[in-house]
Protein backbone atom coordinates (compact mmCIF):
# COMPACT_ATOMS: atom_id res chain seq x y z
CA UNK A 1 0.00 0.00 0.00
CA UNK A 2 1.45 3.31 -0.80
CA UNK A 3 0.08 6.77 0.89
CA UNK A 4 -0.29 9.89 -0.45
CA UNK A 5 -0.60 13.28 1.44
CA UNK A 6 -1.01 16.82 -0.16
CA UNK A 7 -0.88 20.01 1.91
CA UNK A 8 -2.31 23.31 0.55
CA UNK A 9 0.79 25.45 -0.88
CA UNK A 10 2.83 22.25 -1.51
CA UNK A 11 3.35 23.80 -5.32
CA UNK A 12 7.02 23.50 -6.68
CA UNK A 13 8.54 25.19 -9.63
CA UNK A 14 6.46 25.23 -13.13
CA UNK A 15 3.38 23.81 -10.76
CA UNK A 16 3.42 27.18 -8.26
CA UNK A 17 3.14 29.70 -11.51
CA UNK A 18 0.22 27.24 -13.20
CA UNK A 19 -2.46 27.33 -10.55
CA UNK A 20 -1.33 23.58 -9.62
CA UNK A 21 0.32 21.36 -7.00
CA UNK A 22 0.77 17.85 -6.47
CA UNK A 23 2.03 14.50 -4.91
CA UNK A 24 2.07 11.68 -7.28
CA UNK A 25 4.54 9.42 -8.88
CA UNK A 26 5.17 9.08 -12.67
CA UNK A 27 6.21 5.32 -14.40
CA UNK A 28 10.04 6.08 -14.85
CA UNK A 29 9.55 4.57 -18.18
CA UNK A 30 7.05 5.79 -20.68
CA UNK A 31 5.16 2.65 -22.23
CA UNK A 32 1.60 2.68 -23.00
CA UNK A 33 2.24 2.49 -26.81
CA UNK A 34 -0.30 3.25 -29.62
CA UNK A 35 -1.51 0.26 -31.35
CA UNK A 36 -0.67 -1.94 -27.61
CA UNK A 37 -3.28 -2.83 -25.55
CA UNK A 38 -3.09 -3.20 -21.62
CA UNK A 39 -4.90 -4.13 -18.65
CA UNK A 40 -4.49 -1.11 -15.46
CA UNK A 41 -5.88 -2.25 -12.17
CA UNK A 42 -5.59 0.04 -8.92
CA UNK A 43 -7.56 0.22 -5.53
CA UNK A 44 -8.15 3.56 -4.09
CA UNK A 45 -9.37 4.54 -0.80
CA UNK A 46 -9.59 8.61 0.59
CA UNK A 47 -10.89 8.50 4.28
CA UNK A 48 -13.88 9.65 5.25
CA UNK A 49 -13.39 12.56 6.77
CA UNK A 50 -11.18 13.86 3.24
CA UNK A 51 -12.15 17.32 2.67
CA UNK A 52 -13.90 18.37 -0.38
CA UNK A 53 -11.85 21.02 -2.71
CA UNK A 54 -14.28 21.58 -5.45
CA UNK A 55 -14.77 23.58 -7.48
CA UNK A 56 -10.91 22.54 -8.02
CA UNK A 57 -10.02 19.41 -9.95
CA UNK A 58 -8.52 16.74 -8.36
CA UNK A 59 -6.96 13.81 -10.37
CA UNK A 60 -5.93 10.85 -8.52
CA UNK A 61 -4.90 8.43 -11.57
CA UNK A 62 -4.06 9.45 -15.03
CA UNK A 63 -2.74 8.17 -18.06
CA UNK A 64 -0.58 11.35 -19.90
CA UNK A 65 1.05 11.77 -23.02
CA UNK A 66 4.60 11.69 -22.61
CA UNK A 67 5.94 15.61 -22.72
CA UNK A 68 3.50 18.56 -22.50
CA UNK A 69 -0.11 18.42 -23.37
CA UNK A 70 -3.28 17.01 -22.23
CA UNK A 71 -3.87 13.58 -20.23
CA UNK A 72 -5.57 10.99 -22.73
CA UNK A 73 -7.52 9.52 -19.29
CA UNK A 74 -8.22 10.46 -15.94
CA UNK A 75 -10.10 9.41 -13.02
CA UNK A 76 -11.01 12.30 -10.26
CA UNK A 77 -12.88 12.68 -7.08
CA UNK A 78 -15.66 15.39 -7.76
CA UNK A 79 -17.23 15.64 -3.96
CA UNK A 80 -18.23 12.12 -2.89
CA UNK A 81 -18.25 10.40 -6.43
CA UNK A 82 -15.68 9.12 -9.05
CA UNK A 83 -15.50 10.35 -12.51
CA UNK A 84 -13.73 8.78 -15.98
CA UNK A 85 -13.03 11.48 -18.69
CA UNK A 86 -11.77 10.92 -21.50
CA UNK A 87 -10.04 13.68 -23.37
CA UNK A 88 -10.26 15.00 -26.59
CA UNK A 89 -7.57 12.74 -28.77
CA UNK A 90 -8.45 14.92 -32.17
CA UNK A 91 -8.01 18.45 -30.54
CA UNK A 92 -4.31 19.54 -29.07
CA UNK A 93 -4.42 21.89 -25.76
CA UNK A 94 -3.78 25.17 -26.86
CA UNK A 95 -4.13 26.83 -23.30
CA UNK A 96 -3.68 24.43 -20.35
CA UNK A 97 -6.02 27.36 -18.48
CA UNK A 98 -8.97 26.82 -20.42
CA UNK A 99 -9.29 23.27 -21.18
CA UNK A 100 -10.67 21.64 -23.95
CA UNK A 101 -14.53 20.14 -23.29
CA UNK A 102 -13.82 16.19 -22.97
CA UNK A 103 -15.16 13.39 -25.13
CA UNK A 104 -16.10 10.91 -21.43
CA UNK A 105 -17.12 12.22 -18.51
CA UNK A 106 -18.68 9.60 -16.70
CA UNK A 107 -19.31 9.38 -12.88
CA UNK A 108 -18.20 5.46 -12.29
CA UNK A 109 -18.83 5.22 -8.45
CA UNK A 110 -20.58 7.25 -5.72
CA UNK A 111 -20.13 7.57 -2.31
CA UNK A 112 -16.92 6.43 -2.31
CA UNK A 113 -14.94 8.06 0.58
CA UNK A 114 -14.16 5.63 3.88
CA UNK A 115 -14.61 2.79 1.26
CA UNK A 116 -11.99 1.10 -0.80
CA UNK A 117 -12.65 1.55 -4.78
CA UNK A 118 -11.48 -1.39 -7.39
CA UNK A 119 -10.53 -0.81 -10.72
CA UNK A 120 -9.44 -2.47 -13.67
CA UNK A 121 -9.19 -0.87 -16.84
CA UNK A 122 -8.60 -2.53 -20.05
CA UNK A 123 -7.79 -0.18 -22.98
CA UNK A 124 -6.30 -0.74 -26.63
CA UNK A 125 -4.26 2.78 -27.36
CA UNK A 126 -5.42 4.18 -30.41
CA UNK A 127 -5.55 6.84 -32.57
CA UNK A 128 -8.27 5.35 -34.88
CA UNK A 129 -11.64 4.07 -34.41
CA UNK A 130 -10.08 0.41 -33.16
CA UNK A 131 -9.50 2.06 -30.04
CA UNK A 132 -11.31 0.64 -26.77
CA UNK A 133 -11.97 1.21 -23.23
CA UNK A 134 -13.62 -0.97 -20.54
CA UNK A 135 -13.54 -0.19 -17.03
CA UNK A 136 -14.99 -2.10 -14.04
CA UNK A 137 -15.31 -1.02 -10.84
CA UNK A 138 -16.07 -3.85 -7.98
CA UNK A 139 -15.60 -6.73 -11.27
CA UNK A 140 -18.49 -5.06 -12.97
CA UNK A 141 -18.52 -2.82 -16.53
CA UNK A 142 -19.45 0.91 -15.34
CA UNK A 143 -18.22 2.13 -18.66
CA UNK A 144 -17.59 1.02 -22.44
CA UNK A 145 -15.89 3.09 -25.12
CA UNK A 146 -14.88 2.72 -28.59
CA UNK A 147 -12.68 5.41 -30.81
CA UNK A 148 -9.75 7.01 -30.88
CA UNK A 149 -8.58 7.51 -27.49
CA UNK A 150 -4.94 9.03 -27.64
CA UNK A 151 -3.46 12.40 -27.98
CA UNK A 152 -3.02 13.35 -32.31
CA UNK A 153 0.14 14.37 -31.72
CA UNK A 154 1.70 11.52 -29.61
CA UNK A 155 2.53 7.94 -29.17
CA UNK A 156 4.08 7.39 -25.95
CA UNK A 157 2.92 7.86 -22.57
CA UNK A 158 2.72 7.66 -18.60
CA UNK A 159 0.76 6.38 -16.07
CA UNK A 160 0.87 8.79 -13.17
CA UNK A 161 -0.87 8.31 -9.68
CA UNK A 162 -1.25 9.91 -6.27
CA UNK A 163 -3.05 13.53 -5.64
CA UNK A 164 -2.94 16.61 -8.30
CA UNK A 165 -4.86 19.05 -8.15
CA UNK A 166 -5.40 21.91 -10.71
CA UNK A 167 -7.25 25.37 -10.63
CA UNK A 168 -6.82 26.03 -7.08
CA UNK A 169 -7.77 29.72 -7.53
CA UNK A 170 -11.34 28.38 -7.85
CA UNK A 171 -11.44 27.36 -4.37
CA UNK A 172 -9.52 30.04 -3.09
CA UNK A 173 -12.12 32.50 -4.61
CA UNK A 174 -15.07 30.54 -3.41
CA UNK A 175 -13.53 29.64 -0.15
CA UNK A 176 -11.35 32.30 1.11
CA UNK A 177 -8.33 31.49 2.85
CA UNK A 178 -4.71 31.29 1.41
CA UNK A 179 -4.15 27.56 0.56
CA UNK A 180 -6.06 24.52 0.40
CA UNK A 181 -6.90 21.63 2.67
CA UNK A 182 -4.36 18.86 3.27
CA UNK A 183 -5.70 15.57 1.36
CA UNK A 184 -4.52 12.20 1.53
CA UNK A 185 -5.34 8.93 -0.33
CA UNK A 186 -4.43 5.47 0.01
CA UNK A 187 -3.35 3.19 -3.63
CA UNK A 188 -3.17 -0.36 -3.30
CA UNK A 189 -3.15 -3.13 -6.00
CA UNK A 190 -1.85 -1.05 -9.15
CA UNK A 191 -0.18 -3.26 -12.07
CA UNK A 192 -0.32 -2.78 -15.67
CA UNK A 193 -0.05 -5.23 -18.18
CA UNK A 194 0.07 -6.10 -21.92
CA UNK A 195 -3.10 -7.73 -22.75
Amino acid sequence: MRAFSLPGGACRGDDCRNDRERAELIESRTANLEGHSYRYTFSVFFPADTPDVGPTNLIFWQVKPHGTGKPSITMELVGNDINFVLHDPSRLQGDRMNPLRPVVIRRVARGVRGRWQDFVLDVHWSKRNDGRIVLKREGREVLSHNGPNIDSKSSRQRVRYGLYRSFLSRYLQRNGGSKLPTQTAYFANITRAPL
